[in-house]
């Protein structure tokens, strides 16, 4: 179970950003039609019900084969090749995305977004749910790629 959880949290943008943020929860949003109301908590629980069809039958049957499906065998194979750090700064550059609007760029540096709340409408959501998709799909190749690795190698 831990693993399970620590594979979801470090695909999670907010959950690698800044520690004076408290990844993302002093950051206010206000989401069209949703109750979410700071940042991470929209990536933790808003976004994921606007998933993609295969992300939500993967969800609801807890059955790995229909999402692997969907997958190239290159990506699957290069997802199960990426290391921790590599998903760690995945999640930080997609946390330092623009379209986020976690925060604004600086140079290398991004500065907290000062416009509070964020004001995000439909559309953008729906962008963000399809930014999230990746990473869930990579947490889920990456998380059974290691529990495999587990079984076969205790």
């Amino acid at each position: 179970m831990f693993l399970g959880h620590w594979v979801g949290d470090i695909h999670q943008p907010m959950r690698v950003s800044f520690a004076d943020d408290w990844g993302g929860n002093k950051t206010k949003v206000n989401a069209a039609g949703e109750k979410c109301d700071n940042i991470q908590w929209l990536w933790d629980q808003c976004l994921l019900p606007r998933q993609t069809p295969e992300i939500k039958l993967a969800q609801q049957y807890a059955d790995l084969l229909p999402i692997l499906s969907a997958f190239s065998q290159k990506q699957i194979a290069d997802w199960q090749k990426a290391n921790v750090i590599e998903w760690a700064n995945e999640s930080l550059t997609l946390a330092r995305n623009q379209q986020v609007k976690y925060c604004e760029l600086n140079g290398d540096t991004c500065v907290s977004n000062s416009q509070q709340p964020i004001k995000l409408t439909e559309a953008e959501l729906d962008a963000l749910s399809l930014i999230l998709n990746t990473p869930v799909k990579q947490a889920t190749v990456g998380l059974a790629h290691h529990l495999d690795n587990l079984v076969s190698n205790p």
